[in-house]
């Protein structure tokens, strides 16, 4: 039967030129996709309500649309079709024209050709572009957010590190210093 799948469950894209998405296809020369953007803002209501992260379908990309982003793309990937051939084809995310705007991306895609699961679950890719790698550390003194660039591991000075609540109020902003760390105080960890 035709099918798409996507290789991982998320990827951090690097920023510029260069950046794609992997997808396999078998028994399929059409992918039809669209990408849907959450925003900043959007962001922590759609981590509460579980929509980050997980498969869509129809219904659910729909409601992803109009009640925490937009859709930004939708369009056909031409691949090769061999019969019964997993075949890997790299979208670059660059060439589709759109404006990479602050938030989190979801990819879906679907066969073409495969017309007996119109309404099923479709594969799905969250994704974002950045330069910026952040990790994070929670212990006894506050919080500690190391922000480093992802093209050459070095340290960012001056990027805003935000502490953002779980009803997505900001409860603290910070500048990383030369070494790319930004430190939160014990109390604001907590909430």
């Amino acid at each position: 039967s035709p099918s798409v799948r996507f290789l991982g469950r998320a990827y951090v894209l690097p920023a510029g030129d260069g950046a794609s998405i992997p997808v396999v296809s078998v028994n399929t020369s059409t992918v039809e996709a669209e990408i849907y953007r959450i925003g900043e803002r959007g962001l922590a209501p759609a981590l509460r309500d579980r929509r980050v992260l997980s498969q869509l379908d129809p219904s659910r990309a729909d409601q992803l649309r109009d009640g925490y982003g937009e859709k930004v793309w939708s369009g056909e990937i031409e691949t090769r079709a061999p019969l019964n051939t997993d075949v890997t084809t790299a979208i670059p995310v660059a060439d589709l024209g759109l404006e990479m705007e602050p938030g989190i991306y979801a990819m879906v895609a679907r066969a073409a050709a495969d017309k007996k699961n119109e309404w099923g679950p479709r594969a799905t890719q969250w994704f974002l572009v950045s330069d910026l790698g952040i990790s994070a550390y929670l212990g006894a003194d506050g919080a500690t957010v190391i922000v480093r660039a992802l093209s050459d591991a070095s340290a960012v000075a001056d990027a805003t590190v935000r502490l953002v609540a779980v009803n997505n109020d900001v409860l603290g902003e910070v500048k990383s210093d030369a070494q790319g760390f930004a430190r939160f105080a014990p109390g604001l960890s907590r909430g």
